[in-house]
């Protein structure tokens, strides 16, 4: 997995703006959180795992919260296993 340095580093000088904005937060924010100066939170994680086609991980961007939780639950309204025919 690439680090959010290194992937940030080998974004193209003209897409990077566009690259946050899609993250919702500026390049010169992402920086900050790639050094380690700024917490990522799990709003960005997540955006950064969609906008970097998952080259970069929730799970490493921001460790603390509980991704295996997350991604193991279903969506809401939705029950896991086989969908049951229910006749009245």
């Amino acid at each position: 997995m690439k680090t959010l340095i290194d992937y940030l580093n080998a974004i193209p000088v003209e897409a990077r703006d566009s690259f946050a904005a899609r993250c919702g937060t500026s390049f010169d924010y992402l920086r900050q959180v790639g050094y380690g100066n700024r917490a990522c939170t799990e709003r960005l994680a997540i955006n950064l795992e969609r906008e970097s086609g998952r080259e970069l991980v929730c799970e490493l961007l921001c460790p603390d919260a509980d991704w295996a939780f997350i991604r193991a639950a279903p969506p809401p309204g939705r029950r896991r296993g086989r969908a049951r025919n229910r006749t009245t």
